[in-house]
């Protein structure tokens, strides 16, 4: 997907394949709704 820009929110739905390659420094947040056990950090 093309044209996102500063603060966009994406929804991919449930068994999407996705993915992000950033193009200059910022932040990614990737966040599940429940919070996903298997990412959650230490």
């Amino acid at each position: 997907m093309n044209g996102n820009s500063a603060d966009d929110t994406l929804l991919k739905e449930d068994g999407v394949i996705h993915g992000c390659t950033c193009l200059e420094s910022g932040k990614l947040l990737d966040i599940f709704t429940p919070m996903r056990e298997d990412f959650a950090g230490d």
